[in-house]
């Protein structure tokens, strides 16, 4: 299926993709690859930059691009990708930053899986 969606992206990248394109590339260790297609894409928009940045494990960067497009869902995702991935650098103050933003958005929301997600990430830092 990632082949497919890979495919699928011949010069532009669809606003609705988000930070779930990204994610899904990650989770299926094709980062690599979306940033190759992405690297193909003209003309670069705030979509693509926000996509590079977390495909390429910018998840703080990703979350303030998708923050000034003013789509909070994504910037929330990638703010909980920050926060998981600055847990395996012991920094803190940083992942209780980056989840209190991602907390901020899932509670208003009640987005209740991610709710859950970020309070147990929140857990294994305290």
């Amino acid at each position: 299926m990632a082949d497919e969606v890979l495919g699928l992206l011949s010069g532009a990248l669809p606003a609705e993709c988000g930070a779930e394109l990204p994610a899904l590339m990650a989770a299926t260790d094709r980062s690599g690859d979306l940033l190759d297609a992405l690297a193909r894409m003209t003309p670069v928009t705030s979509w693509v930059e926000a996509a590079r940045a977390y495909s390429s494990g910018a998840f703080v960067r990703a979350a303030d691009l998708y923050a000034d497009i003013g789509t909070r869902p994504d910037e929330a995702r990638a703010r909980l990708a920050a926060a998981s991935a600055l847990v395996a650098g012991q920094q803190r103050a940083e992942v209780d930053e980056q989840l209190r933003r991602a907390l901020r958005f899932y509670r208003s929301v009640d987005a209740t899986a991610r709710l859950r997600e970020s309070e147990a990430l929140l857990a294994e830092t305290g």
